[in-house]
């Protein structure tokens, strides 16, 4: 583990000083070598640091968790444009500039696409007697970055569904219960969240803070209206909700035990997962509908490709022997307030009678 620390701040480092030291040459500047090395080194690890927040005043850790992010977004993208530009042009003011010019656009673009909520629609055939509207957001990330302040418009995206059911698919805390810095103000959106037939979720891996804080988790999220099932199932005429504990969790019970009770001929079973990664398991223990976040659809490019390439699907639908399963981008962020490539959505599912 230590090593493999070591070598990640290794090639950060050192890729950190090669983007430096070519911007610089680029742009032709022959003095304060120091001073640009070291605003670099600031804004490298600003968001580094941002982590240790339980360690410095709050405002300093959210002042260096924004600019360290907005950073680190841009250092992905430069990442990219600095090499490639090295290999194929000899450099210069024009060069350096359109490069920075292009990072900050992205950055920029990232930062605004993260606060704009969009709505995606899916339509879902079922064995049910009337059609129902599920509202699905999952990864909210609730604690000291996002706040009740920024709940706000959350809960309105989601109010704004008129739904039967509003279904939070794990990772509704980001490191946990204790970091709700004002969970008064936070509770005080969550009753304000509209359902006509029942609010529940599952917990993620967040929700724990990686502590075993689960129960707190629950505890919490139940004082403020929401049905946790870790799990469990609850039914509710021919619509059985049933939660799994995330894989984090060391208990977790086999998906064919869960629902062996729940009779398939006569009740559509939707399935709340925060991990993508079981559709099988899920499809043959007689899911019809499973529903997941985690993946937050990549959140800041290009890390879409690295989550691509291990959840099948890590974002969308898919549909399988009758079984579906729709994967949520989220809702909040984890880490920067950025978003590029993707969006922060409130998914709506019909399910239409049919089936």
């Amino acid at each position: 583990m230590l090593l493999a620390l070591l070598g990640f701040l290794a090639v950060y480092g050192g890729t950190n000083w090669y983007i430096a030291a070519r911007l610089w040459r680029w742009l032709g500047l022959t003095s304060g070598g120091w001073l640009w090395a070291i605003c670099f080194a600031v804004l490298a690890t600003a968001f580094l640091f941002s982590q240790f927040e339980t360690f410095m005043p709050l405002k300093l850790s959210k002042a260096l968790n924004t600019v360290g992010g907005w950073y680190l977004q841009s250092y992905l993208i430069l990442l990219l444009l600095v090499p490639a530009a090295d290999l194929l042009t000899r450099g210069g003011p024009i060069v350096a500039a359109v490069l920075l010019l292009l990072a900050a656009c992205v950055t920029a673009y990232g930062v605004w696409n993260a606060r704009r909520i969009v709505r995606t629609d899916y339509t879902v055939e079922a064995d049910i007697p009337e059609p129902l509207t599920l509202a699905l957001i999952s990864d909210v990330h609730l604690g000291w970055i996002i706040d009740a302040k920024q709940l706000a418009p959350m809960i309105d995206a989601v109010n704004a569904a008129d739904a039967d059911y509003v279904l939070l698919a794990g990772d509704t805390l980001d490191e946990g219960p204790d970091l709700v810095l004002d969970k008064e103000a936070a509770g005080r959106e969550f009753a304000r969240l509209r359902a006509k037939r029942g609010i529940y979720a599952c917990l993620g891996n967040h929700d724990g803070a990686f502590k075993g804080q689960e129960d707190a988790a629950q505890q919490l999220l139940t004082r403020w209206g929401v049905r946790v099932l870790r799990d469990e199932v609850a039914l509710d005429g021919a619509v059985a909700v049933a939660g799994r504990k995330d894989d984090a969790e060391r208990d977790r019970m086999p998906c064919d035990q869960l629902l062996k009770e729940i009779d398939k001929e006569k009740t559509f079973t939707v399935l709340l997962d925060h991990q993508p990664g079981f559709f099988p398991e899920e499809k043959a223990a007689g899911a019809d509908l499973i529903l997941c976040g985690h993946t937050h659809n990549g959140q800041m490019f290009p890390f879409g490709l690295a989550t691509g390439s291990i959840y099948h699907p890590d974002y969308g639908r898919k549909t399988e022997d009758g079984c579906t399963m729709i994967v949520s981008s989220g809702i909040g962020t984890w880490g920067p307030r950025i978003r590029t490539g993707c969006h922060a959505e409130v998914a709506v599912i019909r399910l239409t009678p049919g089936k």
